[in-house]
């Protein structure tokens, strides 16, 4: 039997067509959209000139996209957002794979560099940036 190669995927527009958006039942009792890859993904994001970064994700992996506190949602705007589809699932993998402080520091510069690449302005970009900095800082190297 052969082996399934991964979907390389570059930008939101392909990972839009390899994931499904679900609404799914919170801790609240309310509803929340998650979305999930249908396919196993390989995200390939080129950081600087020559340096290509591979992301291997799952079929099956889902995430709740970006994590943007609902007062902040007229400004930044919301979680599901497709412009921050891929920053956010990159983001996430990380952020549940990571142990060490280097690795998630990581993760938080391949979200900003993806927003970038996503043609987030860069206020927004920014701003989103600082926030999962900031929790990565002061609440995640608590919990480790």
């Amino acid at each position: 039997m052969a082996i399934k190669e991964p979907i390389v995927i570059q930008c939101t527009e392909e990972l839009l067509v390899y994931s499904e958006l679900h609404m799914m039942p919170d801790e609240q009792g309310g509803v929340c959209a998650v979305r999930f890859v249908t396919e196993d993904i390989l995200i390939r994001a080129e950081i600087c000139r020559g340096s290509v970064l591979e992301i291997a994700i799952p079929a099956g992996y889902h995430w709740d996209g970006a994590t943007i506190p609902r007062p902040c949602w007229s400004i930044i705007g919301h979680p599901t957002d497709p412009q921050f589809a891929l920053a956010s699932l990159a983001h996430d993998w990380f952020c549940e794979h990571s142990e060490t402080r280097p690795i998630r520091v990581m993760g938080d510069a391949i979200f900003l560099w993806l927003l970038r690449h996503a043609g987030v302005p860069a206020w927004r970009h920014y701003a989103m940036f600082l926030a999962v900095s900031g929790y990565r800082r002061f609440v995640w190297r608590a919990a480790k």
